[in-house]
């Protein structure tokens, strides 16, 4: 299965962020994607990572220093079809945005 990308801008406005990426996978519910924020030193991409394979495929590749981190965020899969990969985003444009946002909340809103 190839992986999947998503637009890191609408990702990071739509989604719920969890937090840093660890060896222990986080899982999703059925109609919910994991999408990783995956940081390189100087572009980010949106990848899904809800497939173990491909979830430790990231993690791995982070470990061995090809990647910097990997922030986590989960989503419902109807509103992922609305986040099209725009490519590579830049980590200024990502450090920008992360400036403007308003803090995220772990928990969901009522």
């Amino acid at each position: 299965m190839a992986t999947r990308y998503y637009g890191v801008k609408k990702v990071m406005e739509k989604a719920l962020r969890i937090g840093p990426a660890t060896e222990k996978m986080f899982y999703v519910k059925n109609d919910e994607v994991l999408v990783g924020i995956v940081k390189g030193s100087k572009y980010t991409i949106a990848a899904d990572l809800t497939d173990k394979k491909e979830y430790f495929a990231f993690y791995e590749a982070c470990q061995k220093g090809h990647w910097v981190d990997i922030e986590l965020y989960r989503m419902p899969k109807d509103q992922a079809e609305n986040c099209p990969d725009e490519g590579r985003f830049t980590i200024e444009d990502l450090k920008a945005l992360d400036k403007k946002a308003p803090p995220r909340s772990r928990t969901k809103k009522k």
